[in-house]
């Protein structure tokens, strides 16, 4: 079973917290709300940008705090993401 990411949980109760849905959130960064559903639930491999980030704390409405936080997780999502895709492409081609 695919977990959710720290990013992934910490998007969804703030997004809740805030009274918004996926599509609205989604619609900030010109996403679709299955793109933010798949953040929550842990099944996206592109994170979103930095740029991005920056729109969800907006729409979010984030304190300092939280926006720290939530540029935290989602550098490590990004980061986990990135070396997932490494281990894909070197167990794909066989040169291990």
């Amino acid at each position: 079973m695919i977990e959710p990411t720290e990013f992934g949980r910490f998007l969804k109760e703030k997004r809740k917290a805030a009274g918004l849905t996926q599509d609205e959130v989604a619609a900030a960064i010109n996403k679709t709300g299955q793109y933010i559903s798949n953040i929550e639930k842990g099944k996206n491999n592109a994170p979103p940008n930095s740029v991005d980030i920056e729109a969800i704390i907006r729409t979010l409405d984030l304190d300092d705090a939280d926006s720290k936080e939530c540029r935290r997780l989602a550098a490590a999502d990004r980061n986990d993401s990135c070396w997932k895709d490494v281990f894909s492409i070197i167990l794909s081609s066989g040169s291990f």
